[in-house]
């Protein structure tokens, strides 16, 4: 009877330190899993920012050509404008243009020291 009590002490003993050995095991694979998703996660979001500043940058972009294609057409018909546009506007716009064109004159004298 002693006997049989020790060697169900011993099946217990190792089923138990196979239980152990199998929650180690998935303890294992669940924080493989964990970190795993954090890195996608990770990667995803810096996707995410590269893809919004390219999207703000063509964006950035496009505004400027608008600008740019606005404030020609405006110095083309400012004469055909006069009358419609705010005297401020006309002033800022004057302002603008002589502030480039004074810019270029001093990089084209710079350049031709």
């Amino acid at each position: 009877m002693l006997q049989k009590f020790s060697e169900d002490d011993r099946i217990d003993q190792m089923n138990a330190q196979k239980r152990r050995l199998k929650q180690q095991e998935h303890k294992r694979a669940v924080e493989k899993l964990i970190e795993e998703r954090r890195i996608y996660q990770q990667q995803d979001k810096q996707r995410a920012l590269e893809e919004q500043k390219e999207i703000e940058l063509i964006e950035s972009h496009r505004m400027q050509i608008i600008e740019e294609e606005r404030q020609r057409l405006l110095q083309e018909h400012a004469s055909k404008l006069v009358g419609f546009l705010p005297k401020t506007y006309l002033l800022m716009s004057i302002l603008i243009a002589t502030y480039i064109q004074s810019k270029n004159n001093l990089y084209s004298i710079w350049i031709h020291l």
